[in-house]
């Protein structure tokens, strides 16, 4: 690797104590940084592979080391008595290292210019720490239409930017190293960052007229700034430099053109005027999670993008959501949460028992699948005539009901708006279990049930609970 270590000449003419004009012998010599106490390294070989802060000086009085930078050199005898200090001996080749880049990349203190091939896409190139620099670096866009972006070690910036971007090609950037703060300095202009007229003239060397905001800049084909002709057109880039609008010789900006906008961070608006029908001149491919607002719309058939037909849109969270079709016979309803429909059977057949000399009470039933709205029962008593059908809707309880009791020849029947299953199995209206719906539960229904004296056997019953 070609570096820009170079030999400290001052230590290959033998040393002596100037006290004793004896060979300085088995002295040590310590490496700072210039008017610094801080170490700084020195190598055995140009390449700077063995590093080291000290070293022992050789019988012969010579000391045979390779330096990088300017340093503060201390010579001292073997009771490390300071002999000789030295402060700001510069050691540095001039030695340029050009490296070819076309992927990431972290720039080296050795390192003079990086010219990096952004034809495969944006191109990251970061850096080691600026406190290891001693010279400034160079960057620039060899070849290829895409990004370089300058990405400056842990929190250290290039001025006050966490991060610039290299946009087209042949630009570049030229980084002076401001070790004491930090930071890199960027001394480099180039027509992406120019804004005044002056400027232009100053950074060309081509006076092209106008000095002032409105002032209207005329020039030829010929003319040149930064090895870019003015043929190539005139670039009008956005705030963050991610749109640019091309005004290029021969231009009509008052003629029919294509106007394409790529959304990016910022609004974008397009004001039409007069009252276009916008399929004659207007091609509008859209893509966006924006709120576009038209006055009056007038469409042809209108598409919505649902994978099949039956599929339904509904509103959700002021957008619309689809809700794909259902199978044959099934219904719409309101799901639980009261916020989208959903498809569903709507009905459940199921059955429960009742003891019934078990005392009054409220009782939850499960295992419906959803919230009834009503029910109807069909009830009986095994092994005995006692029968009720029953409708109730938790407000309105009512049934048809036996009302004889085993004993008679016939069975007699009556209507009652007090419950919905009713259950003889004595004296009519004294030997009972009756029940009515307290209330409908997201997956079934409670029933209060009551008895009367001493009603005996089981009662099956059978519901249909309809949503």
């Amino acid at each position: 690797m070609t570096t820009r270590a170079l030999q400290i000449d001052i230590l290959l003419t033998p040393i002596h104590d100037y006290r004793t004009n004896a060979i300085a012998s088995g002295y040590t010599v310590y490496f700072y940084a210039a008017g610094t106490s801080t170490a700084k390294n020195v190598w055995t070989e140009k390449e700077k592979t063995n590093p080291y802060t000290s070293r022992t000086i050789g019988s012969d009085g010579t000391l045979q080391v390779y330096g990088d930078g300017i340093y503060k050199i201390i010579i001292a005898d073997v009771d490390a008595t300071t002999v000789y200090e030295w402060d700001n001996v510069k050691c540095q080749a001039n030695t340029y290292t050009v490296q070819d880049k076309a992927d990431t990349y972290t720039v080296q203190p050795d390192d003079d210019l990086i010219l990096v091939d952004t034809t495969a896409g944006n191109v990251t190139i970061r850096f080691a720490s600026v406190v290891l620099f001693t010279h400034p670096v160079a960057i620039k866009i060899k070849t290829g239409a895409n990004n370089i972006i300058l990405d400056p070690y842990s929190d250290e910036t290039i001025d006050t930017d966490a991060t610039v971007t290299l946009i087209t090609e042949d630009d570049s950037a030229l980084l002076y190293p401001d070790v004491s703060n930090e930071v890199w300095r960027r001394v480099d202009r180039f027509p992406g960052l120019i804004t005044t007229v002056a400027e232009l003239n100053q950074m060309s060397g081509v006076v092209i007229g106008g000095t002032g905001t409105g002032d209207i800049v005329t020039t030829d084909d010929a003319q040149t700034l930064s090895n870019k002709t003015f043929s190539d057109g005139i670039h009008a880039l956005d705030t963050n430099a991610s749109h640019d609008l091309v005004i290029t010789p021969g231009s009509d900006l008052t003629a029919d053109r294509v106007l394409t906008l790529t959304t990016g961070d910022a609004a974008r608006t397009v004001t039409l005027s007069g009252n276009p029908t916008l399929n004659d001149w207007f091609n509008q491919n859209v893509k966006t999670t924006g709120t576009p607002t038209f006055a009056s719309v007038t469409p042809g058939t209108f598409v919505l993008g649902s994978d099949a037909d039956g599929d339904m849109y509904y509103r959700a969270s002021s957008l619309l959501a689809r809700l794909a079709k259902g199978t044959a016979n099934l219904k719409l309803f309101m799901n639980a949460a009261a916020t989208a429909p959903e498809w569903a059977k709507g009905l459940k057949v199921g059955s429960l028992t009742r003891n019934m000399i078990s005392g009054s009470g409220d009782v939850a039933y499960t295992g419906v699948g959803f919230k009834p709205g009503s029910i109807i029962f069909i009830a009986c008593v095994n092994a005995s005539s006692q029968f009720s059908i029953g409708f109730d809707d938790a407000t309105t309880h009512t049934a048809i009901l036996d009302n004889s009791i085993d004993a008679d020849a016939a069975n007699t029947w009556s209507a009652t708006a007090s419950s919905s299953i009713h259950l003889c199995t004595g004296v009519a209206g004294i030997v009972f279990q009756t029940a009515i719906v307290k209330t409908f539960d997201a997956d079934g229904f409670t029933l209060t049930w009551t008895k009367g004296n001493t009603p005996s056997g089981t009662g099956n019953i059978i519901y249909i609970a309809l949503r």
